[in-house]
């Protein structure tokens, strides 16, 4: 196999794990951003941020947790679950 070719397949590589843990970052900044605004008692500026993290994410059933608990504080009797965050 040529250099180039080896080289070039590496960096292809490479730029794929860094954009995944990107990604990764960006879910787990929401959540903590969430924590920090639950902790702080701002609920509503919260559940808005826990909402935004997919199913995908690891702390999903986490966040998932935490807007039941608000629900259950502020007396709200239902959870609104976004759609496009459920499939997957």
């Amino acid at each position: 196999m040529c250099l180039a070719v080896r080289s070039e397949r590496i960096t292809a590589l490479l730029v794929v794990l860094v954009l995944a843990r990107v990604g990764v970052v960006l879910f787990a900044d929401d959540f903590a951003d969430a924590e920090r605004l639950f902790h702080a008692g701002a609920l509503a500026e919260a559940d808005a941020v826990y909402a935004r993290i997919p199913s995908t994410d690891r702390n999903y059933a986490e966040a998932a947790f935490r807007r039941a608990t608000i629900c259950y504080v502020t007396g709200r009797l239902w959870l609104q679950i976004s759609p496009s965050y459920t499939s997957g």
